[in-house]
């Protein structure tokens, strides 16, 4: 099969900055939008941070801020190294029953600091919070910022928030 385009084989190596791991406050997930190191996340993962690391093959890099929207939950954040690969945004909508594939680092602590990869589909098409819409991919604590990719290898959205309020007798879920 073909590679979505921006994806790249070419292997970076990146130098490593100190990081005290007894001060760490907020995890999320993020993803590279460039090559030189731009990379989406949502902006509650970053909000009131001090510093902001980003951690790719298990070295991590301090990042700044290049942009954020509390409005949006959106932020764009850089770290001085090359991204080997990134995606590309869809420019339309996501359409009810598209398929979906999450990737993220949720709850590190308790599940490991590796990726995990869940699917799913659009379910719902009611934008009734602006473009926030309503997915089946699992997601915990630790997904926001990470992205939702459709089959065509192009972001549909980013993971922001579990939906936990109770409506009637359902608590829905994702």
């Amino acid at each position: 099969t073909a590679n979505p385009k921006g994806y790249s084989y070419k292997s970076v190596v990146w130098t490593e900055d100190e990081i005290d791991l007894y001060q760490i406050s907020n995890f999320g997930s993020g993803f590279a939008i460039s090559e030189n190191g731009l990379i989406a996340t949502n902006e509650h993962v970053i909000d009131g941070c001090k510093k902001i690391f980003v951690i790719y093959q298990s070295k991590q890099r301090q990042a700044k801020i290049i942009n954020k929207s509390k409005d949006n939950d959106f932020a764009v954040i850089k770290v001085n190294e090359s991204t080997p690969s990134f995606f590309f945004f869809k420019s339309d909508l996501p359409e009810i029953g598209e398929n979906l594939i999450s990737g993220g680092f949720p709850s590190p602590m308790e599940l490991g600091f590796g990726i995990k990869i869940t699917t799913g589909v659009v379910s719902s098409e009611n934008f009734r919070f602006g473009e926030v819409f309503q997915h089946s991919t699992p997601s915990q604590p630790g997904n926001s910022g990470g992205p939702l990719i459709n089959s065509n290898g192009q972001i549909v959205g980013l993971s922001t928030a579990v939906y936990g309020e109770q409506i009637g007798d359902l608590q829905p879920q994702n």
